[in-house]
Order: C-alpha cells, then structure tokens, then sequence
C-alpha cells in the first residue's frame, strides 16, 4: 500500500511539473515578455516586413512604403521612419531606401541604402527588417537584411542612425504602433499585401523571444466584381483600401 501511495504522490507531482511547464508555454506563446528572465530588460526589437508589389511605375517611383517603428509607441518623441522606393532627406530622390532618426518634428539623422534604383519588378517579393536597439548613447534605428527582385540582397550590413538619450528604454515598445503607422503613402494600388511578419525580442540576459504572429496592414484587390457578393459582405475591409495615388 505504501509503494502504491508513493507511485501515486510521484505521478502527482510529475504531473503537476508538466501542468506547470504547459502553462508556462501558454503564457510565453501569448506574450512574449513572459519570457524574459526577472531582472532582464529589452535591448532590442527586430521586426520582419514583406511588401507584394504589383505593377510599380518608375515614372513617379510608385509605390512608395513608409515603416514607422518607436520605443515609446508616438510620434510626438522618439521614432525611427525606413522609406522605401523612396528618400526625403536632405531633399526628396526618387527610388532607393532610407533610415531616418526623429525626435518630435526634428530629424536627428539620415542613412541611404547603397541601392538607389526605382521599384521597377513586377511581381516582386520585397522583405527587409526594421530595428531598434539600445546603445550606449541613446537609440539605434536600423534597415537590415533586405531582399528584392529589382534591388537584389540589401542592407546586408545594416544601415543605422543613432537617437542620442539619456537612460534609453524599449519597455514600452509595441508592435502595434508600428502596424498602426506603417503605411504605403503612394500607389497603394500597386501593393497586393504588406504585412509585419515576425517581431523579435532580445533581452539583457541575451533571451531573444519570436512572434510570429502575421500582421496585415494593407490588402488591395483591384477587380472587387470578380468577388461573390456573400464573401464581399463577410469581408468588406478586405476590399475597401483607398487609392493614394
């Protein structure tokens, strides 16, 4: 009887052990900063985007894609901005890409892309990575491991401004902001998707936590009578992207 208690006791706490590690698991999968170690803070936040462009029109170097990323989650402090197809700083060039720094409606810096050239692929599968990190004089924007049928690999090594701050934080970072001011600001009609594909954290104990939840942004479909009326319906903002071209 003893023996049959104590396998009983030892299957029990087995059980309990794998309940634990299971909702442990849960809590991870549905929150990233579960993850990290008591202590440990985030140092920096990577983000996967990819663009499906359709037709682009090297005459006005359309489309033109605008990444917003923040660790404070506002555009009214610091945030970092990628241009895509596109460079506005000192003054407005067509094609390429750009890393710009912001403080508030100051530009603290610029970086160019060694690739210059307009959109002009059809059918292109564009994806590139945004990030921040804490340095030891502030906040470092980045454009790192782009890829693209017209641009070829990009920003192999990063291209990166760094934002001067004191007693930097990305505690408050959210993936949300950036999905939420991320936009194509010209020729959305020539972007079939654009989406934020994974965001990665890496915390000061070296953790680094993926989530790859997909995050869509932007759908256009052209032909919107090709579509059955129910499905139209069920999906109406699937099919209601304004033209800003």
């Amino acid at each position: 009887m003893r023996r049959f208690l104590s396998a009983l006791n030892v299957n029990s706490r087995k059980q309990q052990v794998a309940c634990t590690l299971f909702l442990t698991l849960l809590l991870t999968l549905a929150d990233p900063a579960a993850a990290q170690s008591t202590g440990s803070t985030i140092v920096r936040v990577e983000e996967d985007w990819v663009a499906m462009i359709g037709e682009p029109d090297t005459a006005i170097s359309s489309p033109q894609i605008i990444n917003f990323i923040s660790p404070i989650q506002s555009t009214e402090g610091i945030f970092g901005l990628v241009q895509v197809n596109h460079r506005g700083a000192p003054e407005f060039q067509a094609g390429g890409l750009q890393v710009q720094a912001w403080v508030s409606s100051w530009m603290s810096g610029s970086a160019d892309a060694q690739k210059f050239a307009k959109l002009s692929r059809n059918t292109d599968n564009l994806r590139y990575t945004v990030a921040m990190e804490k340095v030891s004089n502030g906040i470092r924007f980045e454009l790192l491991n782009g890829r693209s049928r017209t641009w070829g690999r990009f920003a192999q090594t990063p291209v990166s401004v760094v934002v001067t701050v004191d007693e930097p934080s990305l505690e408050e970072y959210s993936p949300e902001f950036s999905v939420a001011n991320t936009n194509v600001n010209v020729g959305a009609h020539r972007v079939d998707l654009l989406y934020l594909t994974a965001t990665r954290f890496k915390y000061s104990d070296d953790t680094i936590v993926t989530d790859n939840t997909d995050r869509v942004i932007h759908r256009y479909q052209l032909n919107v009578e090709d579509i059955p009326v129910a499905e139209y319906e069920a999906n109406p903002d699937d099919y209601s992207v304004e033209i800003t071209e």
